[in-house]
């Protein structure tokens, strides 16, 4: 049974109950004992019931779920910075020194990550990273920035490269964090078993799922991951590159010791392939807020869809059918359930209203 603090005036009731059972008496310095000591038996069951609370990971107070998990081994990830790089057009001979600034639109700085020279006109690929941490810096390919400061022979605008800048995360959330731990109890570190590979992809910045298949006979493993804090969920090629390192071989913040694959096991690791649900749905009635009400409810239905999943029709009709103000829906264009091949992902695409 769970632990039950009672409450301070039922300490009252049973500790007055109790003296003047045994001293036959009831008055104002039996009532005042009576009160004394059921205010320090709540403290005490207060005390009890924290510490009931706290022993168990997954019901334990932020500040002790730290502990817990750094006597586990888990460690909660911090934010990291985007990178990426830049197409900037020069009209002749340039340097762009280290430290070279850009701004994207909305107030977001990039810096330069290394010098940069070229004597000729054209276009460079360079090399940059936000000055400010978190996911705020992922930045889609083709986005415009401008320079800070001139700098001789190189024009104001800038592009993101098609290699997008990504790999930027906050504070791993505290749920995640208990997530995580859960998942290490759960499925202890077996030498490189199926929940080894996940464990580490999910230790890895910005990665919030991760879904890993060995092909049976053989030394394969795959590992495929997404960024739900990214523009784009599905990880760019550096994403997938840092991912891919770790797991080949990192040091485990508890022992000390390198850990990852097996030397024999052929290790692929990348993003799932997009399948992109393009619905035509009917609602009333069809204002831009129940619109993004349905779009919303969909997406949250699909936030926990895995690689060779299903998305059910009935589901998905059920919460367009429920999404806030709507108050008759349904998605017209699909006529059964949605089937995954094992590398895709269900994600919502582009909605057609009517």
């Amino acid at each position: 049974m769970p632990y039950i603090s009672p409450t301070l005036s039922e300490l009252i009731t049973r500790t007055r109950t109790d003296i003047e059972t045994r001293t036959g008496t009831s008055n104002i310095a039996t009532e005042g004992v009576a009160k004394s000591a059921a205010a320090n038996a709540y403290g005490l069951h207060g005390r009890l019931g924290w510490i009931a609370r706290n022993i168990i990971p997954h019901l334990a107070d932020d500040d002790i779920l730290l502990r817990h998990c750094e006597f586990w081994g888990v460690w909660r990830k911090q934010p990291t910075a985007a990178a990426g790089t830049l197409v900037v057009e020069v009209v002749g001979e340039a340097v762009i020194d280290a430290g070279t600034r850009w701004q994207r639109q909305d107030g977001v700085i990039f810096a330069s990550m290394s010098a940069v020279m070229t004597s000729t006109a054209g276009t460079v690929t360079i090399p940059v990273e936000a000055e400010d941490v978190g996911a705020v810096g992922n930045t889609l390919a083709d986005v415009k920035v401008e320079l800070l400061s001139p700098v001789v022979n190189v024009k104001s605008a800038a592009f993101v490269s098609s290699a997008a800048i990504s790999g930027g995360a906050e504070i791993e959330s505290i749920e995640s964090l208990r997530s995580r731990l859960l998942f290490r109890v759960q499925y202890p570190p077996s030498g490189g078993n199926t929940y080894d590979y996940v464990r580490w992809a999910l230790e890895c910045a910005g990665v919030t799922r991760a879904w890993c298949f060995s092909a049976i006979g053989r030394n394969v493993v795959t590992v495929l991951f997404v960024l739900d804090g990214q523009p784009d969920i599905f990880p760019t090629a550096s994403d997938i590159e840092r991912v891919q390192d770790y797991i080949t071989a990192h040091q485990n913040p508890l022992t000390n010791q390198w850990e990852g694959k097996a030397p024999a096991v052929e290790l692929i690791v990348s993003g799932p392939q997009k399948l992109a649900l393009n619905p035509t749905i009917r609602i009333s009635p069809k204002t831009p807020d129940t619109q993004a009400a349905v779009t919303a409810a969909l997406t949250d239905l699909l936030v926990d869809a895995e690689p060779g999943g299903k998305a059910y029709l009935s589901k998905m009709n059920a919460a367009v059918a429920i999404a806030s103000g709507v108050t008759d829906g349904r998605i017209i264009s699909l006529s059964d359930d949605i089937y995954a091949q094992e590398n895709e992902l269900i994600v919502l695409g582009n909605i057609t209203w009517q």
